[in-house]
């Protein structure tokens, strides 16, 4: 994997965490549906990211065998 991929995924993770607690915040203060669904979208698609990334470090270990 090149440096200008690990970048891209750094910067897409730390935008998906820092969007998940901006709304968790908004919703723990103003209680608004809106936000507390906003920012469960936002843990699903940083969910996806992870899930992503131990799939590819898993891969190449499987294929040795």
């Amino acid at each position: 994997m090149d440096q200008a991929t690990l970048e891209a995924r750094y910067r897409s993770l730390v935008h998906q965490a820092t969007e998940v607690r901006k709304y968790q915040k908004r919703y723990f203060q103003h209680r608004a549906s809106s936000d507390l669904e906003k920012a469960r979208y936002h843990e699903r698609q940083l969910d996806k990211l992870l899930a992503k990334q131990n799939e590819e470090q898993i891969s190449p270990q499987q294929q040795l065998f």
